[in-house]
Order: structure tokens, then C-alpha cells, then sequence
């Protein structure tokens, strides 16, 4: 190793100039350096981006599993039964548009902005659907924002917070699939106590009721979002990996960083600078286009991972997987009747992909390197996709019902979640490590960005699936 790198981080004697000795004298100095850095103290940032990407899919996942609320609203109209079809199309366009769109902006907008504004539009717009009890589709525009923006800071520290992230995605889904069955658990508890099922007197089950306290749910599990990311900006750790930020170091300042005005002022007229001269604009949006291309070079093969595995898993679940009905369904059991497809299909399924995003904190196999491998393992889960069509989905015109079992549901259900979690963590892991530690907050918001694709892809492949029944 060279004599002037070794003198940055040594303290050289005019008598000392043998390499070992230097060599030596280095591995001290950068362990005492490792033994400065900050801790993860309690895991505490692990479990705020656990409880922040649990925020990411939440108004997803509220929206798709509120099936009472939307089968009463849209009762007597073609949609009652495929809304879920219309409603993965009507969220994804604008959600790929956003995400799309938010990669470029991590070097325009502050990271503060985006992910404190992003949750606010969508509080909002919960509110606003709780009121007057009305869907607004733009609610994909702030959940994409959100998104790619936590993806993008998440890629800025160990590969276990960017699990951390998909696992909290994962999280959401467990969160509403047990809110409504609870919402089920309440019917029947007015029903014992009320001995019949009294509508007229039975708030709970009222749709529409339902929904508001159902959504507003959401609002409160937003507004601690905010109040999670404020706190995660305080944490000493979080704000050390928080400089490798692409934006303009101005943009998210340490406690240090602000208490020295002069150096701060140098940076800003020098931006503004910037700015004025046309030349370096349009140099920066030329840069910024080579680099987006040399980036995705790098990273196409999990990407790529990531955007068919969403597409495979959104072709058959919820659109198919929720309409499989039980073999046994004329009996009077009221796990069949009312309690089967929460139970054994939104449950299952989001466990499942919570078992498989945490696994792949441990095993990480194929590793980062084998892209190709990983590719291979998502095309292979194109089986599932035959699989679920000749189980006992009703209604159905054309194919047979081949696979008249309720076991083989519940189990190939269980594998499509933990196979999807896996490969999702993997891939997002998988990401950054494949690119330079500076551009891994731009990889992360790219692979947010491949996710979304993913489920735009998957939820027109739906359509397909739900028209060869």
C-alpha cells in the first residue's frame, strides 16, 4: 500500500518508513475508527424501518382486504366481485408513474420532504374516503413517493435494514388481514348476543361503519409513521449513514454540520451558483441519465427478480386465491362459511411472506453475485400460476376443478407467500450490494420503482388468469 494513503490515517516519525511497520500501524488505526463508529443501540433503527415499511403497503393493503365494505358499495354492479382486478390496475398506473418519477427527485427534494409529505397526502386522503366513504385512487401517488424514498434511505445501511423494510411490507398485510377478521369476530359476537342476526341492531356489521374505523386506523398508524421518521433522524446512528445521502449534504445536516454557519453559506452560494449556469443543469440531467443506465447495468438481473416475482404472485393472489372456495361449503360451519378465505387465504398467505422476508435475514442463498440463479428460482414459480386455476375457484365456465383439496390450497398458498417474501428480501437486498456505496440510495429507489412495476405487471396479468376460468 502507498506511503500517502498511509500517512491520512497514521502519524508518521522521520525514522519510520518500513511497510510493515506502516501496514500495521494502519489496522490499528482502523479498528480504533470501527470502534468509534455508532451503534445500533437495542436495534432501534432496525425496528423503526420495520414499523416504516410497514407503512409502505398499509393503504394498499387496507384497501384490498376491506371486501365487506366493498361488495355492499359496489353490490348489483359488474365490479362486485373482480373489484380487487380494478383496483391493483387503478393503483399501480399511478404508483409506477410515481416511482418513476421519484428517482430523479432524491437529488432535487430533501429526503425530509419527501418523507413527511408523502405520508400526510395520504393521511388525507384516508380521512377523506372515511368521510364520505368514497375510493380515490391517488392514494398510490403518496404511497409511492414514501416507497421508493424509504428504499432508497434503507440502501444507505447494512442489507438487514432493507429486510428490515420488506419485512414491515409484510407486516401490513398480517395487520389488516387480522383487523378484519377481528371485524368478522365482532359479527359473531353480536350474533350471540343479540341471539339473532339482527342488522337493524348490529353496528358491526353495517359495511359502511366498518370502513370508517377501518380506515381511520390507517390515519393513526400514518401519523406514528411521521413521528417514527422524526425520531429515526435523531439517532446518532441513523444520522451517520444518513450523510451518504445523495442529495446535497445541506439537505440533511448533522447536529455538527449546523453549528458551523460560515461553511454552510460557502455550500449554499455555490449551489445557487450552480443552478444559474445552464450548462451545469443540463450536465447534471445528462450525468444523471448515464448513471441511472450504469446502475440498472449492474442490477438487472435482481431486478429483474424482483418485478417477475411480484407479477407471478399478484397473477394468481388475491385476484384467484380469494375466490377458491371450500370443498365442504354446504355444511354449516361457520369457519367455512365466514371465516375460510380471511382465514386461509389473506392470513396465510401474508404470514407466509413475512416467514420468507425474515428467513432472509439468515439465508442468503443464492448470494448477491448470482443474480442469474436468483432470475431462475422466480421464473420457476410461474408453476403456481397452473396450479391455482384448477384448484376449486368458483365461479368458473371453462377449465375443471382438478384439485379438489383444501389442504394443497393452504399449503401451495403458504409456499407462494414464503417463496415471494425470499425472493422479494433478496432481491432488495441484493441491490445496493451490486453498485458502488454511492449510488446505492438511487439503486434502492430503482428497485422500490422494479417492485411497483411488479405489481402494475401482475395485477393486468390477473385479468388473464381470472378470464382462462
Amino acid at each position: 500500500m502507498d506511503g500517502p494513503l498511509a500517512s491520512d490515517t497514521c502519524t508518521w516519525s522521520p525514522d519510520t518508513d518500513s511497510l510493515d511497520r506502516s501496514v500495521k500501524r494502519m489496522e490499528i488505526s482502523s479498528k480504533h475508527v470501527k470502534d468509534e463508529s455508532p451503534k445500533d443501540k437495542y436495534n432501534m433503527v432496525y425496528f423503526l424501518f420495520l414499523f416504516l415499511g410497514m407503512c409502505t403497503l398499509l393503504p394498499f393493503n387496507m384497501f384490498l382486504t376491506a371486501s365487506p365494505y366493498f361488495s355492499a358499495k359496489l353490490n348489483g354492479t359488474r365490479w362486485q366481485y373482480t373489484y380487487q382486478n380494478y383496483f391493483l390496475v387503478a393503483y399501480s398506473v399511478p404508483a409506477i408513474v410515481a416511482a418513476a418519477v421519484t428517482v430523479p427527485m432524491l437529488r432535487v427534494i430533501r429526503l425530509k420532504i419527501r418523507m413527511i409529505v408523502s405520508p400526510v397526502i395520504l393521511m388525507i386522503i384516508f380521512i377523506f374516503t372515511a368521510v364520505m366513504v368514497k375510493v380515490d385512487t391517488s392514494t398510490s401517488l403518496g404511497s409511492a413517493i414514501y416507497q421508493s424514498s424509504l428504499f432508497g434511505l434503507a440502501s444507505l445501511f447494512p442489507k438487514q435494514y432493507s429486510q428490515s423494510v420488506v419485512s414491515g411490507q409484510a407486516l401490513a398485510g398480517i395487520f389488516t388481514s387480522a383487523a378484519s377478521i377481528l371485524s368478522l369476530l365482532g359479527k359473531e359476537y353480536d350474533k350471540l348476543f343479540y341471539g339473532e342476526f339482527d342488522y337493524a341492531k348490529s353496528s358491526a356489521n353495517d359495511p359502511y361503519e366498518s370502513a370508517v374505523f377501518y380506515f381511520i386506523s390507517a390515519v393513526v398508524a400514518l401519523l406514528v409513521c411521521i413521528i417514527s421518521y422524526a425520531l429515526l433522524r435523531r439517532i446518532e446512528y441513523a444520522k451517520y449513514h444518513m450523510k451518504k445521502l445523495e442529495f446535497d449534504k445541506s439537505a440533511e445536516k448533522t447536529d455538527a454540520e449546523e453549528e458551523s454557519p460560515s461553511d454552510n453559506d460557502a455550500m449554499e452560494k455555490t449551489r445557487v451558483a450552480d443552478e444559474k449556469d445552464i450548462s451545469v443543469t443540463v450536465s447534471r440531467w445528462v450525468h444523471g441519465g448515464r448513471y441511472l443506465i450504469m446502475i440498472w447495468k449492474q442490477i438487472w438481473p435482481t431486478a429483474l427478480s424482483g418485478i417477475l416475482c411480484f407479477t407471478i404472485t399478484l397473477g394468481v393472489y388475491p385476484a384467484i386465491a380469494s375466490r377458491i372456495e371450500p370443498v365442504d361449503k354446504a355444511s354449516n360451519s361457520t369457519f367455512l362459511n365466514r371465516f375460510f378465505t380471511p382465514v386461509t387465504c389473506f392470513l396465510t398467505f401474508n404470514v407466509a411472506d413475512f416467514v420468507g422476508r425474515f428467513l432472509a435475514l439468515w439465508l442468503l442463498q443464492p448470494n448477491y453475485k448470482r443474480g442469474i440463479t436468483l432470475l431462475i428460482l422466480t421464473l420457476m414459480r410461474i408453476g403456481f400460476i397452473p396450479l391455482f386455476l384448477l384448484m376449486n375457484v368458483q365461479p368458473r365456465s371453462n377449465l375443471p376443478v382438478l384439485i379438489p383439496s383444501d389442504i394443497v390450497y393452504v399449503i401451495s398458498l403458504a409456499l407462494l407467500g414464503v417463496s415471494n417474501g425470499y425472493i422479494i428480501s433478496l432481491s432488495m437486498m441484493y441491490g445496493p450490494m451490486r453498485v458502488d456505496a454511492k449510488y446505492a440510495e438511487s439503486t434502492g429507489a430503482i428497485m422500490a420503482a422494479c417492485l411497483i412495476l411488479g405489481l402494475g405487471l401482475g395485477s393486468a396479468l390477473s385479468f388473464a388468469t381470472v378470464a382462462l376460468l
